[in-house]
């Protein structure tokens, strides 16, 4: 069964605010640092695989649950706990924004659009630290 059988029910339209980041699917390592849960991480990173494909993506909900390996139910609670959870690490920012029935240009259905947030800053900064303190993990 392909991706592309599940896009006939609620379309996410899943972006990527990175700047200067086409086709980037790689993942901060600060995120494993953040005490997601592998559904949460699984759906963090199903996400980032969408924006991947041209940086922004439409795509069923159970397309997204289906390339995470979960339930539609787990995944709108992942994408609820990714959207309202700030992390210290990240200087408070969550992992992802979410606009909700947000119209389309055309006469389209309204879409939930995803954004994944840029923090390969936090990430940066986190791990320059590390190694100036003698941290090796």
């Amino acid at each position: 069964m392909t991706y592309q059988n599940y896009y006939d029910e609620e379309e996410l339209e899943i972006a990527d605010k990175l700047p200067n980041h086409k086709w980037n699917t790689q993942t901060p390592n600060i995120v494993f640092y953040l005490g997601l849960d592998v559904y949460q991480l699984s759906v963090y990173s199903a996400i980032s695989s969408f924006a991947f494909e041209g940086s922004r993506c439409i795509a069923g909900r159970k397309a997204v649950a289906l390339r995470a390996g979960c339930s539609v139910d787990k995944l709108d609670e992942c994408i609820k706990y990714l959207e309202t959870t700030t992390h210290p690490l990240l200087n408070n920012k969550t992992l992802i924004t979410v606009e909700r029935n947000r119209l389309r240009k055309d006469d389209s259905p309204a879409t939930n659009r995803i954004c994944r947030e840029d923090i390969w800053q936090e990430n940066g900064d986190y791990f320059r630290n590390k190694e100036k303190i003698g941290c090796n993990e």
